[in-house]
């Protein structure tokens, strides 16, 4: 027969069970509502990108950056019209350098020699000019060269400096190429084209140049009376052309117009070419290479500016990430804090729970025999 005692024990042990039990789906449950009040409560933006501050340097930023793009090809026009003033410069410096060495010479090979070094530099002139062109599309400017259908004054750039208005620089084309025409009686235009060696023919109307579609070879022409005073020349060959050479640009011609520097005296007057040319280049070109290093410290600026914000930017970036770990471990803590409560709690209610099983077992029975026999 079962004791009253034992029936309630069994009782009583099975209902702190079933207490355990539910207590620990109520744990289990809390626990799991917490970890997503948790998740909420941590930043769910790292960065704030719609914050005042933000918005307006990104703005800035853009802003700056389209003004940049929009004067781009008037910026690289200018620039390469700064680079070929010095390349010119230095390419006249050295053939003159190169005649003062032939004045005086007796050697024949000597004098063809400095001769056809001379040319290369000339012809190095060119190439410079040629370089400093900048394509806007179906638009082509040079500032340092005179292009066909065009003249000097009519390649001009107004170059604003500031992206809100209210600045700006204008720049003037100018003619510093190696380059001339021949007119013939009939009043037409002759010009060499160095890149296939031919001389075209062209009319000019209204200042405009437009190719009559003759043309004639300069690979058998040679010089045969040039008078530098009157400008009158006659070249022959298999087809003949004669009329007045007009220069453009420095001024300067190559050796053939110079009899070859048969004597000194005609090296003599291609170094007074050359130094014509430098005063030429020393008077002219000091506006544009000014103005040119104005522009570029208008654009350091803008680098400068842009640069500035950006670090405004980082910082705005730095300022909401350290916000959003502080939001975080916040709400980490608040968690932790917690569940180290509900540990608390549970180890509290296990205690509770192991003094009541161990009142629901009695009195423990004495040890050997006495416990034997029941006392």
């Amino acid at each position: 027969m079962t004791s009253p005692l034992s029936s309630s024990t069994g009782l009583i042990e099975s209902n702190v069970a079933s207490n355990q039990f539910n207590s620990m789906d109520s744990i289990a449950l809390i626990t799991k509502q917490l970890v997503a009040r948790a998740k909420e409560e941590r930043a769910e933006v790292a960065v704030d990108f719609d914050r005042g501050d933000f918005i307006r340097a990104t703005q800035k930023i853009e802003r700056l950056t389209r003004f940049k793009e929009k004067i781009a090809n008037n910026v690289a026009t200018v620039t390469k019209a700064k680079g070929a003033v010095t390349e010119i410069k230095n390419t006249l410096l050295s053939a003159k350098s190169k005649l003062q060495t032939m004045i005086g010479s007796t050697s024949a090979e000597t004098r063809q020699q400095i001769s056809k070094d001379y040319d290369d530099l000339i012809k190095k002139i060119s190439t410079v000019v040629d370089g400093a062109t900048q394509n806007f599309g179906f638009r082509s400017v040079n500032l340092v060269g005179n292009f066909e259908g065009s003249s000097p004054e009519h390649n001009k750039l107004l170059i604003p400096t500031r992206e809100t208005g209210g600045g700006a620089l204008q720049f003037e084309g100018m003619d510093l190429g190696a380059n001339f025409k021949i007119i013939d009686e009939g009043g037409f235009t002759w010009k060499l084209d160095k890149i296939d060696n031919k001389f075209y023919q062209h009319t000019v109307v209204n200042d405009l140049i437009t190719k009559t579609g003759l043309s004639i070879s300069a690979d058998d022409l040679n010089v045969s009376s040039y008078d530098p005073n009157s400008g009158s020349i006659t070249l022959v060959g298999s087809q003949p052309l004669s009329g007045t050479l007009v220069r453009s640009g420095l001024n300067i011609l190559t050796s053939e117009y110079h009899q070859n520097f048969s004597d000194d005296t005609l090296v003599q007057r291609a170094i007074n070419d050359l130094e014509t040319a430098i005063t030429k280049l020393d008077i002219d070109t000091p506006p544009l290479v000014t103005k040119a290093k104005r522009l570029e410290k208008s654009l350091e600026g803008i680098d400068l500016r842009i640069k500035i914000l950006e670090k405004e930017k980082d910082t705005i970036r730095q300022e909401e990430l350290d916000a959003s770990r502080a939001v975080s471990l916040a709400a980490d803590m608040k968690l932790q804090l917690t569940l180290n409560n509900m540990n608390l709690l549970t180890s509290g209610n296990n205690a509770i729970v192991e003094n009541m099983l161990s009142l629901t077992s009695g009195v423990a029975k004495g040890p050997g025999v006495f416990g034997f026999m029941g006392f």
